[in-house]
C-alpha cells in the first residue's frame, strides 16, 4: 500500500502545482489585460462643444447663409425646390482606413502630418464627376487635405506624395497647373510661341505626379430629421 501512496501523491502534487501555475498565468495575463485597458483609456478632447453650443452654430446657418442660398439656387433654376444641405458625412471605418493611409504614406515620406483640413467644396450640377455618381447636385460638400509643415515657408500647407515617393506641397502642384493654363492659351494664341517653350507639350502631371492623399466625396444632403 506505501508503494502505492508515494507515486499518488506524486500525481497529486504534480497535478496541484499544475493547477498552481495556470492559475498564476490566467492571474497574470488578466492583469496584463486590465493594464492594457487602463493604459488605452483615452481622454475627451479639450475642443468638444456641448449639445446646446452645437446647436447655436446650427441654428445660425439656417439664419444666415441657407437663405442666402436657397435664393441663388432658386435664381438659377427658376421653380427649382433646392433644399440647402446640412452636414457632410464619411462612413466611420473610411475615416479610420484614411488616418492610417496618411499616416503610412507620411512616415514612408519621412514627414509628419500637422493637421487635417476640411476645404468647402460644391457639387456640380451633374450626375457624375470624376467617373463617381453625384447622389446631391449643387449642395455644398467637403472635402480633406493632410497637411505638413513647410520648413522653407514656415507654414503649414497641404501635401500629397510625388512620384519619387517625397512629400509635395500641393501650393506647388497649384502653381505648376496655372502656368499650364497659361501656356495652353499662348499657344492658342500663336502656336509658333508655345511651340518654342519647352514645357508647352508637358502636362504639369508627368511632372509633379499625383499621389492624392484628399479624401473627397462625402456625403451630403439635407437636414437629417432627428438632428437638431
Amino acid at each position: 500500500m506505501k508503494h502505492l501512496q508515494m507515486p499518488f501523491m506524486a500525481v497529486c502534487g504534480a497535478v496541484c502545482m499544475l493547477l498552481g501555475s495556470c492559475d498564476s498565468q490566467v492571474k497574470k495575463e488578466q492583469q496584463e489585460t486590465s493594464a492594457e485597458t487602463t493604459a488605452e483609456k483615452v481622454n475627451p478632447p479639450k475642443d468638444l462643444i456641448s449639445l446646446k453650443e452645437a446647436k447655436g452654430l446650427y441654428d445660425n446657418y439656417s439664419e444666415n447663409r441657407v437663405p442666402i442660398i436657397e435664393a441663388y439656387e432658386s435664381e438659377r433654376e427658376s421653380g427649382d425646390n433646392f433644399v440647402v444641405g446640412r452636414y457632410a458625412s464619411f462612413d466611420f471605418q473610411t475615416i479610420k482606413q484614411y488616418v492610417s493611409f496618411v499616416e503610412q504614406e507620411a512616415d514612408k515620406a519621412g514627414v509628419e502630418v500637422e493637421s487635417l483640413r476640411f476645404y468647402f467644396s460644391n457639387k456640380p450640377d451633374a450626375q457624375t464627376y470624376a467617373g463617381r455618381e453625384v447622389v446631391h447636385p449643387r449642395q455644398n460638400g467637403i472635402f480633406i487635405v493632410p497637411t505638413m509643415n513647410d520648413k522653407e515657408r514656415d507654414q503649414e500647407l497641404g501635401f500629397y506624395i510625388g512620384t519619387d515617393g517625397k512629400a509635395q506641397l500641393i501650393r506647388d502642384w497649384s502653381a505648376a497647373q496655372k502656368k499650364q493654363a497659361s501656356i495652353d492659351r499662348r499657344r492658342e494664341v500663336n502656336t509658333a510661341e508655345a511651340s518654342l517653350n519647352p514645357l508647352a507639350w508637358i502636362h504639369p502631371m508627368t511632372l509633379q505626379g499625383d499621389g492624392s492623399l484628399i479624401l473627397n466625396f462625402s456625403q451630403s444632403g439635407p437636414p437629417p430629421p432627428d438632428d437638431f
